[in-house]
């Protein structure tokens, strides 16, 4: 396979991941939850606590960076409080030692989370043990309608029981997954930022 045809096949795998977004109804209505959840932060005192394991956990601190920080250049929405709780390595590492590497997650989630908080998970496969266990937890604390799990092809009970799953049927790679996360959270970022501007 020459060098041009990998590039070729990549472009067009991206074409029919982003293709079938248009139509998906269920993926607009959750992305317009988060986007909505996201609306009610800029009033209600809540916050934000993402996570993720490697690839999804740099997803998670893009996100968190743009609802403290801004999304676009000129935007007059005030700063979100949002934490992505998978980035303090001492945290993370004490946790695994003392306990165990499962509940990396909910450890914090546990203590840190609010009433009026939402919680965000990234995980590419949607299977991680300790994206479900802090899923689960999240559901456990602010109910089922505050916690998003950001995935790719593939759900499951415990992810639908618990979360609004925000997933993709064609984003079966690591690599097209993160790609659709990247679009996902800066969609997300996007409705809060026109929802702010209109509300």
């Amino acid at each position: 396979m020459q060098l041009s045809s990998i590039i070729s096949n990549r472009v067009n795998e991206s074409l029919r991941l982003y293709n079938g977004l248009e139509s998906d109804h269920l993926y607009i209505a959750n992305l317009q939850q988060l986007g909505k959840k996201l609306l009610e932060l800029t009033h209600s005192g809540g916050k934000a606590l993402l996570f993720g394991n490697g690839g999804s956990h740099c997803q998670s601190s893009h996100l968190a960076t743009e609802l403290l920080i801004r999304y676009k250049s000129g935007s007059k929405r005030p700063a979100l409080p949002a934490i992505c709780i998978s980035s303090d390595s001492g945290i993370i590492t004490a946790a695994s030692n003392d306990f165990s590497f499962s509940e990396i997650f909910s450890r914090q989630v546990e203590v840190l989370t609010k009433p009026n908080d939402i919680i965000i998970g990234f995980s590419t496969s949607g299977q991680s043990e300790n994206f479900v266990h802090g899923i689960y937890k999240a559901s456990m604390i602010v109910g089922k309608e505050n916690v998003f799990s950001i995935i790719g092809s593939r759900s499951s009970k415990i992810l639908d029981d618990n979360s609004i799953v925000i997933s993709n049927p064609l984003a079966t790679t690591t690599a097209l997954c993160q790609e659709f996360h990247l679009f996902t959270l800066h969609c997300a970022c996007e409705l809060l930022e026109f929802s702010f501007n209109h509300d």
